[in-house]
């Protein structure tokens, strides 16, 4: 699992970038042509054209993403050993390289208004990068051709006597005994091995609150997207009524049979830990929380390299953290996992810090109280590390004037950071700073992340993401900064070079 998981950051953004120019066709320029699966990153030619979907940050991205052919690194994997002429793997319950693009291509005359819309459409990519929108536009993106960001689609013909009598009944109970008599079997002959439920209540939507379940709905319809458009992983939202944590893991549970994986999303701290920790143990599929492990693999691969570069010693490091919800605690004991001393990490919450003296903390901020009280100023003077996971323009320049040198800055907070970016280079330029935003260099952005944790962990049917997992995530993201960067990348940031 752990090497899948490695895998899944290295294999390059080949499909990506194929399926892209697809979409956006650029008339000028030649199109991106495929290759053997076999194939390595070097011999995949560079289409001209410039990608709006820009990936790279120096610290912390992946500069040439694509899991597409997990298989090939996995002979043991049933099925795995032999590849035939065409390129599949006879066998494999499911598998990502399996042409879905010409299967998209075949149906979408029949079943798929977006489809359509979308490769009619030739956009500027500079202007997509770079260009706000308005509110009206975003309304009517989600609005139009058809409503929302989902649709299902057959991947099977569905159009003659024969093709409907196996789809449905009589045929369908072929597969049905074969599951009976053999529950594996649910990933070869449906589409379970290969979809994840997103499942939110709504309690902690990105920057917006507790907007309940249907208003967070196109947040969660907007990660299946992701999951999809990523890593080619199904995926679909699942959006519950209920705030009662017990209620929440029975409804999750019951789930099981459905789907291969658990994506929990935008549920509120002190909860979501409850919810994880007893789902992980109850359940016999992946279960991850991404607002926690997500950042924490991101942010994670960030300090690995800021270590590097900094020339320090992770157990002199000391961190000082500005939030203590679901994704701040994640990182603070992920951060221990790579080796921070526990007692150098300095913890806030709203009411200050996180220490001994205080009877209001929950068990899971309790974790990180330390003996001494002290102000975020305080804090600060002489710390290495600074994580924001709060609310904007909480830093000064005068709190980071006191950082040791070559402070490493993660403001994280969306959509403005606890200091803005060039108030933070102009107070100190030896800094390393990174953001949640795409418009400055560096961005610490969960998806570079769970769409291929996802993928290699359904890969190898994995029953859990466990920590040597994210801890082999974000060593492959911190190596994958030090690749050469696509052009293409570079030609979306108008030629920009980076190192």
């Amino acid at each position: 699992s752990e090497m899948c998981i490695r895998d899944s950051f290295w294999i390059g953004s080949r499909r990506f970038r194929q399926r892209m120019s697809e979409l956006f066709p650029d008339p000028e320029g030649p199109q991106m042509t495929s290759t053997s699966p076999f194939s390595t990153r070097s011999e995949i030619p560079l289409s001209t054209w410039n990608s709006p979907y820009h990936l790279w940050t120096s610290l912390i991205s992946i500069s040439d993403i694509d899991s597409s052919f997990l298989v090939d690194f996995h002979p043991g994997r049933p099925g795995a050993a032999t590849r035939t002429a065409d390129g599949t793997f006879p066998g494999i319950p499911f598998q990502h390289n399996r042409n879905s693009m010409n299967r998209e291509a075949a149906i979408a005359p029949y079943s798929s208004l977006c489809y359509r819309f979308c490769t009619s459409f030739e956009p500027k990519p500079q202007e997509i990068v770079m260009a706000l929108f308005t509110k009206e536009e975003s309304l009517a993106y989600h609005e139009e051709p058809r409503p929302g960001k989902l649709e299902v689609l057959p991947v099977k013909p569905c159009f003659t006597q024969k093709d409907l009598s196996m789809a449905y009944s009589p045929g369908v109970a072929n597969a049905c005994l074969a599951i009976a008599d053999d529950p594996s079997l649910a990933n070869a002959y449906t589409g379970r091995g290969n979809l994840v439920a997103v499942v939110s209540n709504g309690t902690a939507v990105l920057g917006l609150g507790n907007i309940g379940p249907l208003a967070g709905k196109p947040v969660m319809e907007g990660k299946s997207v992701l999951f999809k458009a990523f890593a080619d992983v199904n995926a679909y939202d699942i959006n519950l009524a209920l705030t009662d944590p017990d209620k929440i893991i029975e409804v999750v549970k019951a789930l099981e049979p459905t789907f291969g994986g658990i994506n929990l999303e935008d549920i509120k701290a002190p909860e979501c830990f409850y919810i994880e920790e007893v789902l992980k143990k109850e359940m016999n599929i992946p279960v991850f929380h991404d607002d926690q492990h997500g950042t924490a693999i991101i942010s994670g691969a960030g300090l690995i390299n800021a270590l590097e570069i900094t020339g320090k010693k992770a157990e002199d490091f000391i961190v000082v953290v500005s939030g203590a919800g679901a994704a701040a605690i994640a990182c603070a004991k992920f951060y221990t996992e790579l080796g921070i001393d526990p007692a150098n990490i300095r913890m806030f919450d709203s009411k200050g810090i996180l220490h001994k003296g205080r009877t209001d903390l929950n068990k899971y901020k309790a974790q990180f109280a330390l003996s001494e009280d002290m102000t975020m100023t305080e804090a600060l003077k002489g710390a290495d590390l600074f994580l924001g996971l709060s609310k904007k323009d909480l830093l000064t320049p005068d709190m980071i004037k006191g950082m040791a040198d070559h402070p490493v800055i993660f403001a994280c907070a969306n959509p403005d950071p606890e200091i803005a970016y060039p108030l933070a280079m102009e107070t100190r330029p030896d800094c390393i700073m990174g953001t949640g935003r795409t418009d400055f260099p560096n961005q610490i952005n969960n998806l570079s992340g769970f769409p291929y944790i996802f993928r290699g962990a359904l890969d190898v049917y994995a029953t859990e993401i466990n920590e040597a997992m994210k801890l082999a995530a974000a060593r492959a993201l911190a190596a994958l900064a030090k690749e050469p960067v696509p052009a293409e990348v570079s030609a979306a940031y108008q030629g920009q070079t980076f190192s």
